[in-house]
């Protein structure tokens, strides 16, 4: 029992040094942080900081949308009440930050679901993350389109032939998100070996997922999008970046399109954001401290916050139970 104790002690005293050093080097890759600081609360001491308000009160919504979305997966097979599954999803958030492109959002999620049903909320995770990337590409791609339209020299069937090239594998993405038996299908054919074989049962929860709580999915993991997405022109607009409505719904989306296509290293995922949000705003001759400042800003509400909770909850689990070491015959 001592050496099971001290196991979920070591682990979650990684987990906070991870993160603290995860803090510190975002935070230290930001330029010019005092210049930054100072433009905060220079706009903070104005009547902008309803904007932030607004921006900070919208946090718990899009983690509450992500938390729906991935409860309406796991309803075939798993009945997590909400309050769980949203503690899960930020716990994820907590591990997604050590990861590439927060890859490790799976893992976190699953410590806190029974061992027994952590294969089956790895596959919701995967597919919820699949229908925000069709959400994220579909939106990306309209937004792209707007976008160069408004570069000197942007010519229209340029422009036309990149919508189009973007909106048909679009397409048929979101064809296979509609069936996703198809995948099922290929797994079983596959010629593995049978050990192998027992892995990927699992995966024949995805063939209890109708197309109405698929399509119930997707309209949650849009209003996810609208929502961060509204935060974003909320924190730009805090900072004094008011672009027109048509140039901030471009730009938002060019700029999401890309995140989600270049791979973020994990130490290293702020500067990235804020060189990205520098490329796309700069066109519109947007302050470039105000632009990195509200990149800075955003990630502070839509991910450090989270992560805080998150390891919080992670602290109160019992992280060898959850991965199936279950300890209950045991005496202290």
């Amino acid at each position: 029992m001592a050496l099971k104790h001290y196991f979920n002690t070591v682990f979650k005293f990684f987990v906070f040094v991870l993160l603290c050093y995860v803090f510190y080097r975002q935070w230290s890759a930001v330029p010019s942080f005092e210049i930054l600081h100072s433009a905060f609360l220079s706009d903070l001491s104005r009547s902008e900081w309803l904007l932030l308000a607004a921006a900070i009160f919208f946090m718990p919504l899009n983690w509450l949308l992500e938390t729906l979305k991935w409860n309406t997966l796991l309803k075939p097979d798993v009945h997590l009440k909400l309050w769980p599954a949203f503690k899960a999803i930020l716990s994820g958030v907590t591990v997604s930050l050590f990861t590439p492109n927060r890859t490790g959002e799976y893992a976190g999620r699953i410590l806190l679901v029974e061992a027994q049903h952590n294969w089956k909320a790895a596959i919701a995770s995967v597919m919820g993350s699949f229908a925000q990337i069709l959400v994220l590409t579909g939106m990306g791609v309209l937004g792209a389109a707007g976008f160069l339209y408004v570069l000197p020299g942007s010519g229209h069937r340029f422009l036309y032939a990149v919508a189009l090239s973007g909106l048909l594998p679009w397409l048929a993405a979101l064809y296979l998100y509609f069936h996703p038996v198809l995948l099922l299908s290929l797994s079983q054919r596959l010629p593995l070996p049978k050990r192998l074989g027992n892995y990927l049962k699992p995966l024949n929860v995805i063939s209890k997922w109708s197309k109405a709580e698929l399509g119930k999915v997707l309209v949650l993991a849009l209003l996810r999008y609208l929502v961060y997405g509204g935060q974003y022109l909320l924190v730009l607009a805090f900072f004094g970046v008011s672009p027109s409505l048509w140039q901030g719904i471009s730009g938002v989306a060019t700029i999401f399109l890309l995140q989600t296509g270049i791979p973020l290293p994990p130490f290293g995922a702020l500067l990235a954001r804020g060189e990205i949000a520098l490329m796309v705003w700069t066109v519109f001759d947007a302050n470039e401290i105000a632009i990195l400042a509200a990149t800075f800003v955003l990630f502070i509400i839509n991910l450090s916050l989270p992560a805080l909770f998150g390891a919080i909850f992670i602290f109160k689990t019992n992280v060898l139970k959850s991965i199936g070491y279950d300890d209950k015959q045991e005496k202290e």
